[in-house]
């Protein structure tokens, strides 16, 4: 015990040893984004339910705000930190369940529990990605809530962010787990690191799961591949890796994306792959856009229940915050598939019924701020 408190007397000794940093004050700063828009989804959902047919709707598409901290800690090491938030702009709020306990009349002991989702009215919703870290020559570490590695690689590549069309439709696994650790490399000549881990804080530590990416940016190209896995997944692949390619050349961009996941959760033969590709065409303020999806059938499916998108848009930029938009995106399910036209990022996103195809079009506006 004496030799523990007198490692502990020196450890706190030295740290008061250390000169105070001049200029630690931290730099706060408030950033945000806008994304509303108006569509007219042909939905397909449960049959005669409000998502059987044309449906128009408003939705807040990944809306946010944030606050960013940096201190200056001198020497090239700046304290980081952040918050961010959902924002219902279209004022709809997060979905809750409300449990209640009621006791059976003339049973004794006897109880009966009912759960009910309500429409919150509140303005901030979720948290997106916030933490505390250290940043320097040597990258960037931090704790919190965070993209995976993976989830970056894939949307480095989009052409629909947080639209009706959005890559994540099909490609499903892109996550933002909380109780995340992450190295962010600094580029060494135009090569990117990335590394997560995921900490499951059950004693069985059956969600641990690990995330890295690689990126090469340099000239016009860039490539990309990431691998993920789960130690024993109860709804994501047990391991997913995915590969990225981009070239963009004057006013033409192109890229595209694979990947491959196996054991869905942990699930043997529950394995699937998607690829894509999309380009753009940049003229004057206007950007022409257009993207193909594919999701083949599961390995250990007896019905085909794959899927085909395709998304084609046009945005304007009002000025370099600001953006409207109109896009139009159609997912052509197989017999048992369920995939959605409007997840990944997008409001008011809903599933279709087996073998049915939703689509929508879609008209919005992003402000930045």
């Amino acid at each position: 015990m004496r030799a523990k408190l007198l490692t502990i007397s020196a450890a706190i000794a030295g740290l008061l040893a250390l000169p105070a940093v001049a200029g630690a004050q931290a730099k706060v700063s408030v950033y945000g984004l806008a994304h509303v828009s108006v569509d007219s989804i042909n939905g397909k959902g449960t049959t005669g339910g409000a998502d059987d047919g044309s449906k128009l709707q408003v939705s807040s598409n990944s809306s946010r705000l944030g606050v960013k901290a940096v201190a200056d800690l001198g020497g090239g090491l700046k304290g980081i930190a952040q918050y961010e938030m959902n924002v219902a702009a279209d004022g709809e709020g997060d979905a809750t369940s409300v449990s209640t306990t009621t006791t059976v009349s003339g049973v004794t002991g006897a109880t009966a529990t009912s759960t009910s989702t309500a429409t919150s009215s509140r303005l901030l919703g979720n948290a997106r990605n916030s933490f505390v870290g250290l940043e320097g020559g040597f990258g960037t570490v931090l704790a919190g809530i965070h993209d995976t590695p993976l989830k970056i690689v894939g949307r480095a590549v989009e052409f629909f962010p947080e639209y009706i069309g959005d890559a994540r439709n099909l490609t499903e696994q892109d996550l933002r787990p909380n109780n995340v650790v992450a190295y962010l490399s600094p580029s060494f000549s135009g090569v990117n690191v990335n590394l997560a881990y995921v900490v499951d804080e059950d004693a069985s530590k059956s969600q641990d799961a690990y995330s890295a990416s690689v990126t090469y940016s340099g000239g016009p190209v860039m490539v990309g591949g990431a691998y993920e896995s789960f130690k024993n997944p109860s709804s994501y692949y047990k391991t997913l890796y995915r590969l990225v390619a981009q070239y963009k050349a004057g006013p033409v961009r192109v890229a595209g994306q694979y990947q491959q996941g196996s054991n869905k959760a942990n699930v043997s033969g529950a394995d699937r792959m998607v690829y894509g590709l999309g380009a753009s065409y940049t003229l004057g303020a206007a950007v022409l856009k257009a993207q193909y999806y594919s999701a083949d059938s599961a390995d250990n499916a007896t019905t085909a229940n794959g899927a085909t998108m395709y998304a084609i848009g046009a945005d304007y930029n009002l000025g370099s915050q600001t953006t409207v938009y109109v896009a139009y995106a159609s997912t052509d399910n197989d017999t048992a598939g369920t995939f959605k036209v409007n997840a990944g990022g997008h409001g008011d996103s809903m599933t279709p019924r087996a073998g049915q195809s939703p689509s929508g079009f879609s008209i919005g506006m992003i402000q930045k701020f």
